[in-house]
Formats: structure tokens, C-alpha cells, sequence
């Protein structure tokens, strides 16, 4: 059974230890998608693009494909969450990092 830490999952690695997965700008995409309630639908796409898993690896290169999904995904769960009512741009702020 895994421990619950770091290298567990590639989204709870990006969201909550704001580690390196995927590449800037995939992991930005996966902390929105995720801020915006987006989890379910992005967890067994990271997932199968997780492995094998190549912990923290802020210069790994992920598909185009991958990428595009990801934004496609992103622009939907903001236009969700819009028609919803919610405080999409402050759900937003939430996901960026510190240094972004």
C-alpha cells in the first residue's frame, strides 16, 4: 500500500506538494483543471501519461497530444464553473504557485 507521500500520484504530487510532473506548463494546467473541480476527469489521463513515473522532473516532455487535452479540458471546467456561479478567478489564484 503506498505511504500517502510524494511520488504517490502525479496530482496530488503537482496540487498539494507543488512538485515538478509533467512539465510548467502541464502542471499548471493540472493544478487549475483541479482547482476548478476538474479531478475526476483528469486523474486516469495524468495518470497513464505518469507512467513509468519520472519523479520531479520539471524538464520532462510530454506530448503534444497531452498538452492539448489538458487545455481543451482546462477551458471546459472554466466555462463550468462559470455558468456555476463560482469564484473561478479566485480558484485560479489558488493553484498558482508562489513563484509563477
Amino acid at each position: 500500500m503506498a505511504a500517502g507521500g510524494p511520488g504517490d500520484d502525479p496530482i496530488t504530487d503537482i496540487v498539494t506538494y507543488r512538485l515538478p510532473v509533467f512539465g510548467s506548463a502541464a502542471d499548471r494546467l493540472v493544478a487549475e483543471i483541479h482547482a476548478l473541480g476538474g479531478t475526476d476527469e483528469i486523474m486516469a489521463m495524468c495518470r497513464a501519461e505518469y507512467w513509468p513515473p519520472k519523479h520531479h522532473a520539471p524538464d520532462r516532455v510530454v506530448s503534444a497530444s497531452f498538452l492539448s487535452k489538458l487545455h481543451e479540458m482546462r477551458m471546459r471546467v472554466e466555462a463550468d464553473a462559470r455558468q456555476r456561479d463560482w469564484e473561478v478567478d479566485a480558484l485560479l489564484d489558488s493553484a498558482r504557485w508562489a513563484d509563477e
